[in-house]
């Protein structure tokens, strides 16, 4: 990933380092809900890619997992990251809360096997999408099928944007509420 990045502000940061995002999570859940935690450190993220240093803002949190995890480590996986996503989500909009159009890209592997997905907070409500399907070459004869996954990681955002307005349209004649 750092290829994809070289010569920006943007860096990733891949030592296993609890997201910031979370602990932030964490201390409101206590502060506020009362609510404790057995874990003191936050998530654990396999990539963190941040902006500015490696001590910058958290904008994106990714995972990867072997080849064949059990389906509930995936799903476990999956869900982690969804949540640490949008905790960085609501790191990123309270810097600047004008901004509607704020979202996280994102992805999740298995093995060589993969998805880039798209997260954005819609009127109080994530939404998550999936790009594209992403796989690493596993052998010469898997080079070709590589563009694909190149394709998916640099498509541009205004679909999303498009896809997010769509989203909010529907809001306005269908109120969303989350199951009590």
């Amino acid at each position: 990933m750092d290829c994809l990045f070289r010569g920006t502000k943007v860096k990733c940061v891949d030592r296993e380092l609890a997201s910031e995002a979370t602990k932030a999570v964490k201390m409101y859940k206590e502060a506020i809900l009362n609510i404790t935690s057995a874990d003191t450190r936050g998530k654990k993220i396999d990539l963190l890619i941040k902006y500015g240093s490696t001590q910058g803002v958290e904008i994106s949190s990714n995972e990867f997992k072997s080849p064949q995890p059990t389906p509930i480590a995936a799903l476990q996986q999956q869900c982690k990251n969804l949540r640490t996503n949008a905790a960085i989500l609501n790191i990123i909009r309270s810097l600047d809360p004008r901004k509607s159009s704020t979202h996280v890209a994102a992805v999740d592997w298995l093995g060589s096997v993969g998805y880039l997905y798209l997260m954005a907070d819609i009127d109080g409500l994530y939404y998550a999408q999936k790009v594209g399907i992403l796989s690493l070459p596993r052998s010469l004869h898997d080079v070709p099928d590589f563009r694909s996954t190149l394709d998916s990681t640099l498509l541009p955002v205004r679909n999303f944007e498009f896809w997010i307005e769509s989203y909010r349209c529907l809001g306005q004649t269908t109120r969303f509420r989350p199951a009590l």
